[in-house]
C-alpha cells in the first residue's frame, strides 16, 4: 500500500491533483470492470454494496467542495 501512495505522490507531484485523480478513476473503473462476479449472487451484492459506498461518498465530497458553485457562470 505504501508503494501505492508513494507512487500516487510522486504523480501529483509531476503533474497535478486533478491528473491524478483522473489517473486513478480510470484505473479504478477499470479494476471494477474486470471483476467477475459471475461465480454467486453475493459476489454481485457485494460489488453492488462498493459501488454505492464510493458514490456515497464521492457525493459527500462534491456536496462539501462545490456547494455553490454554478458551472455555468464560470463558460
Amino acid at each position: 500500500m505504501e508503494d501505492l501512495e508513494k507512487s500516487l505522490q510522486e504523480y501529483r507531484e509531476e503533474y497535478s491533483s486533478i491528473q491524478a485523480i483522473n489517473r486513478l478513476s480510470s484505473l479504478l473503473i477499470e479494476e471494477i470492470s474486470n471483476i467477475s462476479v459471475k461465480d454467486s449472487d453475493a459476489n454481485r451484492h457485494k460489488l453492488n454494496m462498493e459501488i454505492r459506498d464510493l458514490e456515497e461518498a464521492l457525493d459527500k465530497v462534491e456536496n462539501r467542495e462545490l456547494s455553490g458553485w454554478n458551472p455555468e457562470q464560470n463558460q
